[in-house]
Parts: structure tokens; sequence; C-alpha cells
């Protein structure tokens, strides 16, 4: 019964919701309030209606969830507020996408922004969102950076770009404590040369009058 199979499939989503997943030739803990028929129909709901991602989470197209393979017993298995791969999660362990997140940097006391896409995985590098042009730390070693450049930043040449404070990247002049420099469209400052509109700038990229 189509009916009858969706209703069991939804009460196996909320009981599964309130523990954790285990790999499929463990046993349950005696306290385990989900059954191994439960466990295989979770399976079975894994393979059968959701693709696997690249960082090993399991995407159903149904619901636009996100799901985790391994199964326990002993509550849930909520991830922490931090990467699952790609992944970020928020503190209900809900995988964030298609949105803004401001993020405390580690180490140290001060906030930054990143962004989130359709996929989950925070973006990195020069992006467009919402016909604006932004740039993201780039991922160094392994670690996770992605964090939104906002005014004055130096690149990976010791070059200076700027970025204004909502983190948007404009090409054209910029005022800035009463001097003035022309930013390129990558966010790089002119410096010791001709500007696209015939004006000169010095070595500091300040418009020489």
């Amino acid at each position: 019964m189509i009916i009858k199979s969706k209703k069991i499939m939804a009460g196996l989503l909320f009981a599964l919701s309130l523990v954790t997943i285990v790999p499929a030739n463990n046993a349950f803990a005696e306290t385990s309030t989900v059954t191994e028929a439960e466990r295989q129909n979770y399976l079975q709901f894994i393979k059968n209606e959701c693709r696997k991602t690249d960082d090993n989470l399991y995407y159903n197209p149904k619901d636009g969830k996100y799901y985790k393979l391994a199964l326990t017993a002993n509550g849930p298995q909520k991830p922490k507020n931090e990467d699952v791969g790609q992944y970020f999660t928020n503190e209900d362990g809900s995988i964030i996408y298609n949105q803004w997140k401001q993020v405390k940097i580690p180490g140290k006391d001060k906030y930054a922004w990143r962004y989130f896409d359709s996929d989950g995985k925070c973006l990195e590098g020069y992006q467009i969102i919402d016909g604006k042009k932004y740039y993201f730390s780039k991922r160094l070693e392994g670690n996770v950076n992605s964090y939104l450049k906002t005014n004055w930043w130096r690149d990976d040449d010791d070059q200076w770009r700027y970025s204004y404070p909502d983190g948007s990247i404009k090409e054209g002049w910029l005022n800035y404590n009463g001097n003035w420099y022309y930013i390129y469209s990558d966010a790089l400052m002119a410096k010791d040369t001709t500007t696209p509109d015939g004006y000169h700038v010095n070595s500091k990229g300040v418009w020489i009058s």
C-alpha cells in the first residue's frame, strides 16, 4: 500500500531524527530505540532515494535534505557547527545552503562572513551573488578559510586590493581618507600607472592631480 508505506517512512524518519546511525555491520546497543528492521528500511531509503555527494553525505531531491549513512543508538549524533568535509551545519545539525552565515574566526576575537551555495558548500575565490561580485579567501593546506574579504586586503602576491564594506567589488574610483584610488574589476588597486580613463596614480595608488 503506497499510503501506508509513506506513513511508515515518515514515522521512520521521525524516529531516526531522535537517534544516530551505526555502520551496517554493527549491532545496536540494548538501549537502542531503532530496530534492525527500521535500520534496514533507512538504509534502503538512502540507497534508493538519495544520491551520494563527494563528502559522504546523501542528498534526497524530494525533500531537499542531506542525510548521513551511519546510525548510532545512543541519541542524536548532530554535527557540531563546523566543517563536515566542505559542508557546514547550523547548531541544530542541519546543513547550511543558499545563504550568508557570519562565523567566528578561530583564535581571533572577530567574525567574518561566508556564503553557502545550493549544494551546501562555502564559496571561495571570486563569486557573483545576486548580481554583485565578491571575493572569498581560499583554503590553504586543507584549512578552511573562505571568508568574505572587505575593505583593504593583500593578495598572495602582497598586492593591495579593495572590497567595499559589504564585500562587493566595483571597478572605478574610490575616495578613501581624502585620497583617490582606482580599483580594477578584480579589486586590485592601480599603482604607478595610468588608469583606463587617463589619470596617473603613484606607487601608493594615489591619484596625482
